[in-house]
């Protein structure tokens, strides 16, 4: 029961043409799985009071954020996603060697080292990148090395501080971080620090296509259902898990449908639901969301799954905006 996003596109397609004459443009700094979800979770805050705030005024982005976050599955991670350079340039620095975990576990000390395994470009006249959290090992370049846009730097991973499996892609031109979607410079970093908004002559998208469908503002997504016996603790638990099972062994432990979503706004409503083949409600909730919520992890279920053996469940889960329905998704699964 994957839940997939089907895309059927290569690279080349987002290097074909450049929306503006700027002295630089970029292709997307990943190459898209072959399943799973892919979408950009946090963009650069690109306001200059409290709260983060992203290009299309709305809540995808946190304080202070200074790049553009490509999320794909941990799935797709394990299989191996590879992480591109935007444009033309040489390399500056790296890092590899740092382990894969979600910060939340606290496995490593990041301090310091929050980018985890890294690649800054300089690609000349004032104007670097760099790739943050790839996979331990994967880091293919050298300081020195000449690239090219779309060369394979390294793979997606979950090194340096991150609490989901993304590429933190970030843009600096003389030192100042620009939205690389709407071209507006930021303050000078200092000490981690960003200075506050710029008047810039560059406004407009810095990306060779806009119309990949990479970079388009995807709303809400479910990204995992599964079913278990046990209770889950946290998303990256679920997230973690492999595909969810077809089958459950019934008996004396509980019978679990959990669901990961992601990027809800204030006002959604969420249900999970549990019934019979026949439509007999087994289980319920309703959330209704109060704030913008990054990622959350909700789950239903009964306390003993023998008394449903040998029957099968169907699993819900709907996203509501006001009258709309964002999305709705079903599953089934089987009690042995």
């Amino acid at each position: 029961m994957n839940i997939q996003c089907i895309r059927i596109i290569v690279v080349a397609c987002c290097i074909g043409y450049s929306v503006a004459a700027y002295a630089i443009t970029f292709v997307p700094p990943i190459e898209e799985p072959d399943y799973g979800y892919c979408f950009i979770q946090n963009y650069v805050d690109v306001s200059s009071v409290h709260g983060g705030q992203d290009y299309y005024d709305h809540c995808r982005s946190y304080e202070r954020h200074k790049g553009t976050d490509f999320r794909v599955s941990y799935a797709a991670m394990k299989e191996g996603v590879d992480v591109l350079a935007a444009a033309d340039g040489k390399v500056l620095r790296t890092r590899d060697g740092m382990g894969d975990a979600y910060v939340q576990d606290g496995r490593y000390n990041v301090h310091g080292r929050e980018c985890g395994n890294g690649v800054v470009i300089d690609h000349g006249g004032g104007w670097q990148t760099q790739y943050c959290h790839l996979k331990k090992g994967t880091v293919r370049v050298a300081s020195g090395d000449e690239v090219k846009a779309g060369s394979v730097l390294g793979e997606i991973g979950l090194s340096g501080k991150t609490g989901f499996v993304h590429v933190h892609f970030q843009v600096t031109y003389d030192g100042k971080i620009v939205c690389p979607f709407s071209g507006k410079r930021l303050g000078r970093i200092t000490k981690g620090v960003i200075g506050e908004l710029q008047g810039a002559e560059v406004k407009s998208s810095l990306w060779q296509n806009d119309s990949c469908e990479i970079l388009q503002y995807v709303p809400s997504q479910l990204l995992k259902v599964d079913y278990s016996t046990e209770l889950p603790q946290s998303a990256r638990e679920i997230l973690q898990r492999s595909e969810a099972a077809d089958t459950v062994q019934a008996g004396g432990v509980p019978l679990v449908f959990s669901a990961v979503t992601a990027m809800l706004q204030k006002g959604d409503v969420l249900i999970l639901s549990l019934k019979t083949r026949s439509g007999r409600l087994v289980a319920e909730k309703t959330i209704h969301i109060t704030s913008y919520t990054a990622q959350r992890f909700d789950y239903i279920g009964r306390k003993d799954s023998a008394m449903f053996a040998h029957t099968a469940l169907e699993g819900s889960v709907e996203l509501r905006r006001g009258n709309a329905q964002v999305f709705v998704h079903k599953s089934r699964v089987a009690v042995q």
